[in-house]
């Protein structure tokens, strides 16, 4: 028997993929043209352990056994946080949400790097699938879709009918 005791930890460093992130609530988002309005989102990140011995000391502690599934909650917490706070940071209308996924990302993935690396842990890849709007905002823009639609139609027979009568004009008077 020895007077020192070791434990042997083993820590896999390849990359977790597949790792799903999503909003439990909506949050909240002011927008210009609906006023206050509620998005969920969710999408998929990996992640490697970076650094081990931070990795023990920050997430594992003196647990026997640690899983991807005994992080995952937590780990998905922090990503829906600071998701959110990178859409209100860059401030763009709710309509054009789908098409600032690249610039969300980036915002988002620089202070995931700063928060994660205190863990020991690297976030690899950060992906957003869908951030939505709710039902009912969804239906009032399909709303307004239509109405929009039926006017641009409206305008070009009208035009069409004020042309061909401006041409009747000009073929009577010759």
């Amino acid at each position: 028997e020895s007077p020192f005791t070791a434990d042997i930890i083993f820590f896999q460093t390849k990359q977790f993929l597949d790792n799903k992130w999503g909003t439990s609530k909506p949050i909240m988002m002011r927008d210009k043209d609906f006023g206050m309005v509620r998005i969920r989102g969710f999408g998929k990140y990996s992640f490697a352990i970076k650094k081990p011995q931070d990795a023990i000391f920050e997430i594992a502690g003196s647990t026997d056994y640690l899983y991807v599934s005994d992080v995952d909650k937590y780990f998905r917490s922090i990503i829906t946080s600071i998701l959110s706070n990178s859409i209100a940071e860059l401030g763009c209308p709710a309509l054009d949400l789908a098409m600032n996924y690249d610039d969300i990302t980036l915002i988002a993935k620089e202070k995931l790097e700063k928060e994660f690396s205190r863990l020991g842990i690297e976030i690899k890849g950060l992906y957003i699938e869908n951030l939505s709007l709710p039902t009912d905002v969804e239906k009032m823009i399909d709303k307004i879709s239509m109405i929009s639609d039926k006017v641009m139609l409206a305008s070009v027979y009208f035009y069409s009918i004020i042309s061909n009568l401006e041409r009747s004009k000009h073929v009577e008077k010759n």
